[in-house]
């Protein structure tokens, strides 16, 4: 069954990249509508390997590790969750405390970690989120490295969301979301 979603969910944005293609072409000179395709076209791709993984779901996710620069994967998270929570106001504020924020990642999994934060944050709040994003060089595992946090002003979980925060489709989101939280990487 798994597969079968996976085969038919690809099958699915195969029509999308089709169509993609045709609105492309005629918004020709319109950066507005080209910024909107290209993000449509990355969120594309992101449910592609989103399929792939599902297809191999017992297999382990194997990162396609690359330099990532941080603060543009996360500003892309907020772009993505603040289109698609329109009803509330996500805004964002950063702190980067490192030289140098880039570090070796896979950028499209990161990304999905950013969005899963953001869109529980949104999730959680009525009319307005603050999220809070710091970034500051630290020792990681004896090695240099970055530390990311992730604060919002929610309402933050409970004592059972929290003690299942991690368990896969546990379902801790509904209500509430995981807002009002720190996390960090």
């Amino acid at each position: 069954m798994t597969a079968a979603v996976a085969h038919e969910g690809n099958n699915v944005l195969l029509g999308m990249q089709i169509t993609l293609g045709m609105l492309e072409k005629a918004a020709r000179g319109d950066p507005e509508v080209a910024g909107h395709v290209a993000r449509l076209r990355a969120g594309q791709g992101q449910l592609r390997r989103l399929f792939e993984e599902i297809r191999g779901h017992v297999a382990a996710v194997r990162p396609e590790w690359r330099a990532c620069e941080l603060r543009s994967v996360w500003r892309e998270a907020h772009r993505t969750v603040t289109a698609l929570r329109p009803d509330v106001r996500v805004r964002l504020s950063e702190r980067v405390a490192a030289a140098d924020p880039t570090c070796e990642a896979d950028p499209v999994l990161l990304g999905r970690v950013f969005r899963n934060l953001f869109e529980n944050a949104a999730a959680a709040c009525t009319g307005r989120v603050h999220i809070h994003v710091s970034c500051r060089e630290a020792v990681v595992a004896g090695a240099p490295g970055l530390r990311v946090a992730v604060r919002d002003d929610g309402p933050g979980l409970t004592a059972e969301q929290r003690r299942r925060a991690f368990e896969p489709f546990s379902g801790w989101r509904s209500p509430g979301g995981s807002s009002g939280r720190t996390a960090e990487t």
